[in-house]
């Protein structure tokens, strides 16, 4: 799942 994948890259960017 790519969103998944974003998702986990967002988060490691912007702990939010």
């Amino acid at each position: 799942m790519d969103f998944f994948c974003v998702v986990k890259e967002l988060n490691n960017e912007n702990r939010w």
